[in-house]
């Protein structure tokens, strides 16, 4: 097989197949993200509602001691 032959099998095959592996990842990358803002989002809404944040729940130091 020539050079020449190689370097088409790689442009016309290769390259192109590369190119989708990379967007989905980069698609499923930022869908991902999209998913945590999201759940990041609904727990910070359920911490407005009740009226404190976790940290003060989970016990650890809120800031309002009296010490």
């Amino acid at each position: 097989m020539s050079g020449f032959s190689l370097f088409l099998i790689v442009v016309v095959l290769v390259l192109p197949v590369l190119v989708v592996a990379a967007s989905v990842f980069h698609w499923l990358g930022e869908k991902r993200e999209k998913v945590d803002l999201d759940r990041e989002a609904e727990e910070s809404r359920r911490e407005m509602e009740e009226g404190f944040p976790k940290e003060a729940e989970a016990g650890k130091d809120t800031g309002d001691d009296d010490e």
